[in-house]
Parts: C-alpha cells; sequence; structure tokens
C-alpha cells in the first residue's frame, strides 16, 4: 500500500547503522513520507527537542533489552501520539521479545524481515486508520509462538 498525500506522515527512524537506516529512510520515503533519522538515543532526544512537529511513527531498532525497554517506555510516556514500531535482533529470547512488545505497537523480528512487510507495517501505523492510543499489542498472557517464527523462539 502506497500512502496518498492524506495518509502520509512524519516519520523518525532510529538506527545506529548508517546503512539500515538510510535504507529505511529510503523505503519509507519512496512510499511517500517524510522521514528524519536519528543514529541513536541521544541524537533522537535532540531530534524531538528541535522538529516543531512531532512525528506519526518511530521506527525503533531494537538490539538489546537492556537500555531499549527504558527508552521505549519513555518514548511511550512522552510522545503519546506517536506510533511505535521496534524492529528487533533475532537473537533476542523469548522473554525479551516480549518485553519488548509490550512496549510498542508492532514488532519485527530481524530474523523475519521483509521489505513488503515493513512497508505493510509502516503505512499501518503511519495512517489515521488507527487511534494513536491504541495499542496493537498481544494479551500478555498471548503464545508469542503465534505470531513468531519458532526459529525465532529459540
Amino acid at each position: 500500500m502506497v500512502p496518498d498525500e492524506t495518509t502520509t506522515s512524519r516519520i523518525l527512524v532510529v538506527e545506529n547503522d548508517d546503512r539500515l537506516r538510510e535504507f529505511y529512510i529510503y523505503v519509507l520515503t519512496a512510499q511517500g513520507h517524510l522521514v528524519v533519522g536519528a543514529e541513536s538515543v541521544t541524537k533522537t532526544g535532540e531530534v524531538l527537542r528541535t522538529e516543531d512537529e512531532g512525528f506519526g511513527l518511530m521506527v525503533i531498532d531494537v538490539p538489546s533489552i537492556h537500555n531499549d525497554i527504558e527508552f521505549l517506555k519513555s518514548i511511550r510516556k512522552e510522545q503519546t501520539g506517536t506510533r511505535v514500531l521496534c524492529i528487533a535482533s533475532g537473537t533476542m529470547d523469548r522473554e525479551s521479545l516480549k518485553e519488548v512488545r509490550r512496549h510498542c505497537h508492532d514488532l519485527i523480528v530481524r530474523t523475519n524481515f521483509g521489505i513488503a512487510t515493513f512497508c505493510d507495517k509502516a503505512n499501518y501505523l503511519a495512517g489515521p486508520a488507527i487511534d494513536s492510543h491504541t495499542q496493537l499489542r498481544p494479551p500478555p498472557d498471548m503464545d508469542l509462538s503465534q505470531v513468531l517464527n519458532q526459529d525465532d523462539l529459540k
């Protein structure tokens, strides 16, 4: 789905790998969105403080569970109108994936990354079709094996 001008959204991509960040920016710009990149949590804070207009979506790389959960919690608390799409490492264990999933609107595990899935999820979350406070997370007691590849659960 390529958005038209009524569904164009401002998106902030947070990715420490320059090549991946540029790739995500390129793909989302090609989808018609206005995209800004940040290479770290520190840079994300700077971008959020200096941009006059908010972001409809943040795409956040989550390489580890340690500092990233606190960052996700603060984003969800401070940027209440912003939806969050996380891209998680395929090496995370099941409990870590569940914890990340609790703090974002949707999740892509890097080992299952596909450009079509990325575009579909980003366009859906960036679009006006959902309320910004909608929780798209599964219930905490949901078995994630229903939504994740079995190899990611090992």
